[in-house]
């Protein structure tokens, strides 16, 4: 039996999607939505980014874990992966900034990722929305162009 020098992207993807597992966040889901691959997420917004992720063949894990550097749990949006470098970008969207409370939360928990050694356009990207400046996908898409 002959083993292969490498590993083919496709099968590199699959391992990855399983060690990130997918929907462990146990947070009760309010809605039922669901993206074109049959996926239940919790926004519209999210039901929009999952599936402009598939559409430019991005893989994606929906609210994977993730353990902190500090031993701490988050629960990002969605983990990426960037099959070009075999990196792992971690995406959250931030979809009622018009709340106060709702924004606190928001930076306070960029901040965590920071304290973590996430950062913005390395391992981290983010998108924002409020009633007046919803999700322009077309901007997502120019935004993960530039880093995909």
């Amino acid at each position: 039996m002959i083993t292969p020098w490498f590993e083919t992207e496709e099968t590199f993807v699959n391992k990855w999607k399983e060690k990130i597992r997918a929907n462990t966040n146990e947070f009760p889901k309010e809605v039922e939505l669901y993206t074109e691959a049959g996926e239940c997420v919790r926004s519209k917004s999210e039901k929009i980014l999952a599936d402009g992720f598939r559409r430019m063949g991005i893989p994606y894990v929906y609210e994977p874990e993730l353990e902190l550097t500090d031993g701490s749990r988050m629960y990002p949006d969605f983990a990426l992966l960037h099959k070009g470098k075999r990196k792992t970008i971690y995406f959250e969207h931030f979809g009622m900034m018009d709340y106060p409370e709702y924004s606190a939360k928001a930076i306070k928990k960029i901040t965590k990722y920071e304290e973590n050694g996430y950062w913005f356009g390395d391992n981290f990207l983010c998108t924002f929305e409020t009633s007046e400046n919803p999700l322009d996908m077309r901007i997502v898409e120019k935004m993960l162009k530039h880093y995909f």
